[in-house]
């Protein structure tokens, strides 16, 4: 018997099917990847605006390349 993954009470675990419970356990890699690329991505996005909320009186960037 395994434990339940992250979010799944344990008693609604041990209630479904083993088979149920195999599916999702055969999905967990994909999910981890899938919560890994999306850490990478919220991170990028942030410096991305980071980025784009940078003028002149901010940054070092000459006035002429405000918007």
């Amino acid at each position: 018997m395994t434990t339940s993954p992250a979010g799944i009470p344990e008693e609604d675990w041990l209630s479904w099917r083993p088979k149920a419970r195999q599916f999702i356990l055969a999905q967990q890699p994909e999910i981890e990847q899938l919560r890994s690329q999306l850490t990478a991505l919220a991170i990028e996005l942030t410096s991305l605006r980071d980025r784009i909320d940078r003028s002149s009186p901010n940054s070092s960037k000459p006035p002429s390349s405000d918007r």
